[in-house]
C-alpha cells in the first residue's frame, strides 16, 4: 500500500509542525527539539562520528533537551554501542554512562542490536531504536506519565513527566 494513503502517515506529517499538538511541553518538544533544523554547537564533532547523522543529531538533540546527569546504554553490538556513548558524550561531557537501566535518568535503547527493552525506563526519558513497530508499542505500554513520539520509522523518544498524562504522538521526525 502506498504510504501517503496510510491515515497514519498524514497524522505524523501534520503533527510534524505540531499541528493538532494541543499539550505545550510536547509542542515544544516536537518543533525544538526533533525537528529543529538549525545547526546545533555540536554538529562537527558529530559528524566526524561513523554513524547515521540523521540518528546522531537527534540523539543529540533529545540528550541536551532533557539533561540526564546519568545515561544507561543497552546495545549488544559493542561497535555501536561506542558510537552511541560518543554520541552521549558529545552532548553531555559530564554525564554518567551505565551498561544498565537500573541507576539511569535516560535509557537508550538499541532494540536492533539484540538487546531486549528494560522493564523500567529511565526517571527522564528513553530513546528506543527498534524497527519492531509491534515491540516498540510494547515497550511503551508501561508508560503511565509523560510523553512518547513514535515517527513510525524504527525510533521512539519518551520524555517523563509526572505532572502530566500519558500522551502519545504519531511525528515524522
Amino acid at each position: 500500500m502506498l504510504s501517503f494513503l496510510n491515515p497514519e502517515w498524514w497524522q505524523r506529517l501534520r503533527h510534524r509542525r505540531g499541528f493538532g499538538i494541543h499539550s505545550p511541553s510536547a509542542y515544544r518538544f516536537i518543533t525544538e527539539v526533533l525537528n529543529e533544523r538549525l545547526p546545533y554547537y555540536g554538529y562537527e564533532r558529530l559528524d566526524s562520528l561513523d554513524a547515521d547523522p540523521h540518528l546522531a543529531r537527534l540523539l543529540f538533540r533529545v540528550l541536551v533537551a532533557t539533561g540526564p546527569r546519568r545515561v544507561g546504554i543497552l546495545c549488544a553490538d559493542s561497535a555501536r554501542r561506542i558510537i552511541l556513548e560518543d554520541i552521549t558524550k558529545a552532548a553531555l561531557p559530564h554525564a554518567g554512562l551505565f551498561a544498565s537501566s537500573g541507576s539511569s535518568d535516560f535509557v537508550i535503547v538499541d532494540s536492533d542490536s539484540g538487546e531486549e527493552f528494560p522493564g523500567r525506563l529511565g526517571s527522564k526519558g528513553a530513546f528506543i531504536i527498534d524497527s519492531d513497530r509491534r515491540r516498540r508499542r510494547r515497550s511503551l505500554d508501561g508508560l503511565t506519565s509523560g510523553s512518547s513520539f513514535d515517527n513510525g520509522r524504527g525510533i521512539a523518544v519518551v520524555t517523563i513527566n509526572s505532572g502530566i498524562p500519558r500522551q502519545h504522538f504519531n511525528v515524522k521526525f
